[in-house]
């Protein structure tokens, strides 16, 4: 009893992103399952492959060859919450609790939400309601944010009509940019890859698709000129575009593709005309990390063109240094803990001569009286490994 509320405890921390384990704290819940299983008298109950069907994430006939944490299928993750058994990340708190856990959200709150999202006249009050969330602690350490976009599994989207799927997909499009700098103020070594949202957004115009696709390209179509959030939009569209190997890239596999080729190169060559746009590039230096649109705007557009853009900002050297200090790249290292580092590999590409700009930047860099986000920049370079 001990033992299996202790493992599904980190297993949430795991399955919800909060946290991880090491290979020796993994061991130690093996060794420990490995004792607890020798009280039973001989019977299935001793069996790892019983116990599997009960509790999630353990696979193994025998003591040699056990794995703890393995990962579960998105069938059935649903088939259990549906069902409210232990081995649902969703109700296992309530077999440990003498009275209902108030660390997770009820059927209800999800039904009223896609409710809401179906409404078009309700959509300011969506927006409101899932912002609020990012500021409230809810589930272990995370906030009800995080713990709504855990609940929005590919199951429960199968549930809803169009439009109140289409209603949270408008949600991520305009908003999902505020939602990384709400984060990002929270911890300054946030990252929004580290969060569901494009595979909860995937999910939703997936079956969405299945419903209607071609109201699905519609929307998909005025959402990428119109959504208020255009820096996660282009992580998004690069998603879709690398499908189908349209960035020169090795293509995955076809069939996992949201949308054909034909209607992906619509949506890129659309967007790519907004990337392309005075309006969205005087908004790029107002951006505290600008290293991954870059290379979403160099694969939906060209590289010259974005070339010529850094030309352009780096005419001066207050422009160079406001570009360079939002190229870093947060690493996390197990000696070194995490830091920022410029990776020449990654930023070179994008200009003309960069052993020339590291010249500069050396000599710009050796003064006595530089601002925080100067000294930042210089230990960025200095870490380059």
């Amino acid at each position: 009893y001990d033992w299996t509320e202790h493992y599904l405890t980190e297993r949430s921390v795991i399955e919800t992103g909060q946290g991880m384990l090491s290979d020796g704290e993994k061991a130690d819940f093996r060794e420990g399952l490995i004792r607890c299983m020798k009280t039973f008298r001989a019977s299935n109950a001793d069996s790892f492959l019983t116990l599997a069907d009960w509790i999630p994430g353990i696979s193994g006939h025998n003591d040699e060859y056990l794995n703890l944490f393995e990962p579960v299928s998105e069938d059935f993750r649903h088939i259990q919450t549906t069902g409210k058994r232990l081995s649902s990340l969703t109700h296992w708190r309530y077999y440990f609790a003498f009275s209902s856990p108030q660390n997770v959200l009820p059927p209800e709150f999800f039904r009223q939400l896609f409710e809401q999202a179906g409404v078009s006249e309700k959509q300011q009050q969506l927006s409101e309601l899932l912002l609020s969330k990012i500021n409230s602690v809810g589930s272990l350490s995370g906030t009800w944010f995080e713990h709504i976009l855990s609940r929005l599994t590919p199951g429960l989207i199968r549930e809803r009509n169009f439009e109140e799927c289409a209603g949270l997909v408008h949600f991520f499009f305009d908003h999902t940019d505020e939602v990384s700098t709400r984060f990002s103020i929270r911890n300054p070594w946030f990252s929004l890859r580290e969060m569901a949202i494009n595979e909860v957004v995937r999910h939703l115009l997936k079956h969405m698709q299945d419903i209607d696709e071609t109201r699905t390209i519609t929307l998909m179509e005025k959402l990428i000129v119109t959504g208020a959030s255009p820096f996660w939009i282009a992580d998004f569209m690069r998603d879709l575009i690398w499908e189908h190997g349209l960035a020169q890239n090795a293509v995955p596999s076809p069939s996992d593709a949201l949308f054909s080729r034909d209607i992906t190169e619509r949506l890129r060559d659309r967007f790519a005309e907004r990337m392309n746009q005075p309006e969205l590039q005087q908004q790029l230096l107002l951006r505290k990390s600008l290293l991954g649109y870059l290379y979403a705007w160099r694969d939906m557009s060209s590289g010259e063109t974005v070339k010529q853009w850094v030309r352009e900002v780096t005419t001066t050297d207050e422009g160079l240094v406001n570009l360079l200090i939002r190229l870093q790249t947060s690493v996390f290292s197990s000696h070194r803990g995490a830091y920022r580092r410029i990776a020449r590999d990654q930023v070179s590409p994008f200009f003309d001569d960069w052993p020339a700009v590291e010249e500069k930047l050396k000599v710009m860099l050796s003064g006595n009286e530089l601002t925080p986000e100067q000294e930042a920049l210089k230990t960025a370079l200095e870490n380059d490994d």
